[in-house]
């Protein structure tokens, strides 16, 4: 009996326990923890909002960190009002509890911006797709220009252009203004314009397009890539006017040109460029490449024989083998497609080879000095070839190599074999000769014109 009555003490001993650790338990149970709604704030100038404390029915005191940024009233509910731009903190307190509610209010930006690159001007296409924005401002980034675009409160995409500007890149601000006048955070882009730098790299193509022989120039388009020629005028010969309007890819020679050269083109600098440039190259001769002979009594002019006249067969050459076409396309290098029937050997030096009897070559001098010049042929051959001048229009003596035994060893024939070359004599100004072969066949590969008196 004994030991059960101090077993029964001991239980209700660990009963009261027992008791007192459950009541514990349920004290802490009830400690108050603050729940809200909205555990972050984003607000635009001028929005209110109203967040949620809880539990539900207590008396929480609703304060801001900064007035100026955002205001709040209410006891279980906070209604928050955005009064400024920036950063604030709204406190939410319930005796020694506190939970913050980080508000930030801004001013409404626009989603994207486009641009395209125009002559001294940019443009730019603003997509915005909120309706609290009543201006979008660009401006010219450390400077005190700007434009303004209007959006009263419309979505959609809005443009506006910059202009006056100098070729280079060139940094903008793109800031939006809500109905309160304030201004948002700016974003900064860089855009392009186009002007005189683009104009004279056009021009610089233009001029290294050209290359002039005697008669003539010829424009390579293969150089003219995204460049398209409106017009082409120059003073002829004759001191005439010529004006070839489209000339196209086709034609691109132009013969008897004299002085005054002017081609007018369109291009655009980029795919989406803002605008065409209509741009005009003058020149002169010696503004382009020249393959043109000049003799002068200063130093003996050489003329390569693959530099003869434009204008194809029977202008600036006459070839009896049509059917055969010129493995090495020099002519075509710089733009000539008319001459691809006479037989160009050799890209470096233009030789012509396997020139038959009656074929002839044209070459368009111009003769600074007048006077006698001496004339040799850097030529070869295996057999005795002749050769006749036709020096405008008229006919000199028929002249003979000596076979030198092979075709492609050459020599200035004269000097070569101490002779006494041909003599000329020509008046200053323009002359067309012709280098005629009368007799057999012979390579050349270029002519010299040596002032003697």
């Amino acid at each position: 009996m004994r030991i059960i009555h101090v077993s029964n003490w001991i239980c209700m001993i660990f009963l009261c326990f027992f008791a007192l650790a459950c009541n514990d338990v349920k004290e802490n149970d009830l400690e108050k923890v603050i729940y809200v709604n909205s555990s972050s704030v984003k607000l635009f100038f001028g929005d209110e909002i109203q967040i949620k404390a809880s539990p539900v029915g207590e008396n929480f005191e609703w304060t801001t960190e900064d007035p100026e940024i955002a205001t709040v009233t209410g006891t279980g509910i906070g209604l928050v009002k955005a009064v400024g731009i920036g950063e604030t903190n709204i406190i939410v307190s319930l005796g020694a509890d506190r939970t913050l509610i980080p508000v930030t209010v801004s001013v409404p930006v626009v989603d994207s911006v486009g641009m395209k690159s125009g002559k001294e001007r940019i443009q730019f296409d603003v997509k915005v797709l909120s309706d609290r924005i009543k201006t979008i401002r660009v401006t010219l980034k450390n400077t005190d220009r700007s434009v303004d675009i209007d959006v009263n409160y419309q979505t959609g995409i809005f443009t506006g252009y910059f202009e006056n500007l100098s070729e280079s890149n060139h940094t903008f601000l793109i800031t939006s203004f809500d109905k309160f006048d304030n201004e948002s955070v700016p974003m900064e882009i860089v855009g392009y314009a186009y002007g005189s730098i683009y104009e004279k790299s056009i021009q610089d193509r233009i001029k290294a397009s050209i290359t002039e022989l005697g008669n003539g120039f010829v424009i390579n388009p293969t150089n003219l890539s995204g460049i398209t020629i409106l017009e082409v005028s120059y003073i002829d010969r004759n001191d005439t006017q010529v004006t070839v309007e489209s000339p196209g890819v086709a034609a691109t020679t132009f013969l008897g040109f004299k002085k005054d050269l002017k081609i007018t083109t369109s291009s655009l600098p980029d795919p989406l460029s803002l605008d065409v440039f209509e741009i005009e190259t003058t020149a002169q001769s010696g503004d382009f490449a020249s393959k043109k002979g000049i003799l002068s009594a200063v130093a003996p002019c050489e003329i390569y024989a693959g530099d003869f006249d434009l204008g194809g067969e029977n202008v600036g050459y006459h070839d009896t083998n049509t059917s055969t076409v010129s493995q090495l396309l020099y002519r075509r290098g710089f733009g000539d497609y008319q001459s691809d029937w006479v037989n160009i050997q050799n890209n470096a030096h233009q030789n012509v080879g396997g020139i038959a009897k009656d074929e002839w070559l044209s070459y368009t001098v111009t003769v600074k000095d007048a006077g006698t010049y001496e004339f040799d042929v850097k030529m070869s051959t295996s057999g005795v070839s002749k050769y006749k001048l036709i020096i405008d229009g008229v006919e000199t003596q028929e002249y003979a190599y000596t076979n030198n035994g092979a075709y492609h060893d050459y020599a200035y024939h004269y000097e070569k074999y101490n002779l006494a070359p041909p003599t000329i004599s020509l008046t200053a100004g323009e002359h067309q000769i012709k280098y005629l072969t009368t007799a057999t066949g012979l390579n050349l590969m270029a002519f010299k014109f040596t002032y003697k008196e």
